[in-house]
């Protein structure tokens, strides 16, 4: 049985990555193998539960840059969207003084300096770590994002280690990253690099059609390995009851959005959806929940959604076990896509697994749009419907309340790790010339 040498930078309890990691490295304890995983902090709850069948351990390696980050961070927190009384933390850009002054020369230096990512000098320790504990017959699992933890494979490689390179995201196609999209010197030289790492690696996996098409190019029509964004094993096996919704003149109900806006995509925004309400004039009211990390401009489209007369309230991200906990407190889930992001979405994967309303508000031709139909699970808002939208706001929160978007039973079990993990693992396992175990 092989060795399995999983890196990841982020893998806790709210991380978007975190459903698909743990569903890979669940399978291969399962299935006999011994498992390491190098990550930038604490996996949680689901890590312990692996850990405690001896065969695997987690390795945490501090990220120099993240830390630095995370301290400017506590330094500016401050209330500044005026809600249910709730603090929103408050990003370094807008504090003021030496704290925003620090951040601004520290932003542009990183752009300057760290190549492909700003993650590249935690890439860089963890490729020593791996590579001295590499050696032939293992397999080795690279988790992107970010990108340069590819940096590892062709090191492990060396020592007769295989490479798996999994993609959450794209990266130079589809990609979440502005400098990795924009035309220029930078992205040329970033192209070269996937090119490069993408024909390298022994199997590479990725979330959609649309991305193995794009990776299935760089490795000259090799084959690229499909595996979705995933329903989250925390939310069980069963089909959960149906969220409650208020009564007609009760209290209102709670729009829940779970993640970050412009963190993970800078081309996302809430503008999407401040227009839909804009277009209802605040006439059919709703309390939002905002849990996640927010930048300046995304509290200040948070804030323009109290000024139309709704309740908004913003705190930390919630971890999936208080997620699961807590899902009968909300009526309904909000995902919300950059226009040009025609893959899937993990927020969606959230709802789906909570059996929680969505309303979609993504491309006409993505995959998070199908999802949607498909399940019945709630309202898809293409953006090319955006300029007559007029009453899908109140459409939507009408169709909640008399329970038009349930979730068909078992339509959810095509989304689990079950569909599609162990199936992938058995090609690793050949890969690495190990004899398949049984399922």
């Amino acid at each position: 049985m092989p060795r399995v040498l999983a890196v990841a930078y982020d893998v806790g309890p709210a991380s978007p990555a975190q459903p698909r990691v743990a569903a890979l490295l669940r399978e291969f304890v399962r299935r006999g193998a011994e498992v390491w995983l190098w990550t930038e902090r604490d996996p949680g709850p689901w890590a312990a539960e692996l850990a405690a069948h001896g065969r695997f351990r987690a390795v945490v390696v501090a990220d120099p840059v993240a830390r630095g980050y995370a301290h400017l961070l506590r330094r500016s927190r401050s209330p500044t969207v005026a809600s249910a009384g709730t603090a929103a933390p408050r990003s370094p850009s807008s504090a003021g003084g030496i704290t925003a002054w620090a951040w601004r020369l520290g932003a542009r230096l990183q752009q300057a300096l760290l190549f492909p990512d700003n993650q590249v000098l935690w890439s860089r320790r963890v490729a020593r770590r791996v590579g001295a504990e590499a050696r032939a017959g293992d397999l080795v699992l690279t988790c992107s994002r970010p990108e340069s933890v590819g940096c590892i494979g062709p090191r492990v490689q060396r020592q007769g280690a295989r490479w798996w390179l999994d993609f959450a995201d794209g990266w130079c196609f589809q990609g979440l990253r502005r400098e990795a999209m924009t035309p220029g010197r930078r992205r040329e030289r970033e192209l070269e690099l996937e090119r490069r790492w993408v024909g390298a690696a022994d199997l590479v996996s990725t979330v959609d059609d649309l991305l193995a098409e794009s990776f299935g190019r760089l490795r000259q029509g090799g084959e690229v390995a499909v595996l979705p964004n995933l329903v989250p094993d925390e939310f069980g096996g069963r089909e959960p009851d149906p969220s409650p919704t208020p009564p007609p003149g009760e209290a209102l109900p709670t729009i829940g959005y779970f993640g970050r806006i412009s963190l993970s995509d800078p081309e996302r925004t809430l503008e999407p959806l401040l227009g839909l309400l804009r277009r209802d004039g605040g006439r059919h009211r709703a309390r939002f929940c905002f849990h996640g990390e927010y930048r300046a401009e995304d509290r200040r489209e948070i804030a323009a959604i109290a000024a139309l007369g709704h309740e908004v309230s913003v705190a930390d991200p919630l971890p999936r076990e208080r997620l699961v906990a807590q899902r009968r407190s909300f009526a309904a889930m909000v995902v919300v896509t950059s226009p040009g992001q025609r893959g899937s979405s993990s927020k969606l994967l959230d709802a789906l697994g909570l059996a929680l309303p969505v309303l979609a508000i993504v491309p006409e031709d993505s995959i998070a749009a199908r999802i949607v139909r498909d399940c019945g699970c709630g309202m898809v808002v293409p953006f090319e419907a955006l300029g007559h939208a007029e009453g899908l706001w109140a459409q939507f929160l009408e169709g909640v309340r008399l329970g038009r978007y349930r979730l068909e039973p078992g339509l959810r079990e095509r989304y689990t790790s079950a569909a599609f993990v162990p199936a992938l693992v058995d090609r690793a396992f050949r890969m690495v010339g190990a004899a398949e175990t049984p399922r």
